[in-house]
C-alpha cells in the first residue's frame, strides 16, 4: 500500500544553519530568533502583534484561555477537525457542539453552523471556531457576520492556512490577520 503523506517539508541548508545557530543560544524558546520569527510573521500578515507557539494545539489552547473560556461556555466547531481544539475546549469544561461539514470540502459552512445553533437551541455562544481544512479559507465574511449576530468570539484554526488569502472588497487579505476574526 502506498502512503500518501500529510505534508512534505522543504528544509534547505540555510534552514539547518539557522536552527544550529539558534540551538547554540542561551535561550532557544524565547530568544532572539523567536522574536525575529514573530516580527517576520507580523510583517507578512500586516499585523501589529504576533505570538508564536510550539504547536497549533498550544496556540488554540492560548486562544481559548485568552477569551476566558470556562465551565459550560458554548463552543461550536466543525465535526471534521483536528482533535486538538476539541480536547482543549473539553479540558476547560466547555460545552462543545459539532457542526456538520460540507461533504466535498470537509469544512463547516455558514448553513451547517446556523443549523447546529437551531437544532441545539443555542442562545448564548462563547466562541465559534472555524478550520480551513487543506489551507482553503471558505466563507470568512459569512462566519464573521454570524459571529457579530450572536455577539461571540470567532477563532480561526488556521494551522493549515498560513499564507492563504481571501477576497474582501476587491482586496486580498491574509488569513491570520484577524481582519474578520478575533483570534
Amino acid at each position: 500500500m502506498k502512503t500518501i503523506p500529510y505534508g512534505r517539508q522543504c528544509i534547505d541548508s540555510s534552514d539547518i544553519r539557522i536552527v544550529s545557530k539558534a540551538l547554540k543560544e542561551d535561550l532557544i524558546t524565547t530568544g532572539r530568533y523567536v522574536k525575529k520569527f514573530e516580527n517576520k510573521i507580523s510583517k507578512f500578515l500586516k499585523v501589529k502583534y504576533t505570538v508564536s507557539c510550539n504547536s497549533g494545539t498550544s496556540a488554540l489552547h492560548l486562544a481559548l484561555m485568552a477569551i476566558g473560556l470556562g465551565r459550560d461556555d458554548v463552543v461550536i466547531m466543525p465535526a471534521i477537525n483536528f482533535i486538538a481544539v476539541y480536547n482543549m475546549a473539553r479540558l476547560m469544561n466547555a460545552k462543545i457542539f459539532l457542526a456538520d461539514v460540507n461533504p466535498l470540502t470537509g469544512q463547516m459552512t455558514p448553513e451547517t453552523l446556523l443549523q447546529c445553533i437551531k437544532n441545539n437551541r443555542l442562545k448564548k455562544i462563547k466562541a465559534i471556531i472555524t478550520m480551513y481544512l487543506g489551507g482553503y479559507p471558505e466563507n470568512v465574511i459569512k462566519f464573521y457576520n454570524i459571529k457579530k449576530k450572536f455577539n461571540c468570539y470567532l477563532i480561526e484554526d488556521a494551522c493549515h492556512a498560513l499564507g492563504a488569502k481571501y477576497l474582501f472588497n476587491k482586496n486580498l487579505l491574509s488569513i491570520g490577520s484577524c481582519k474578520h476574526s478575533d483570534i
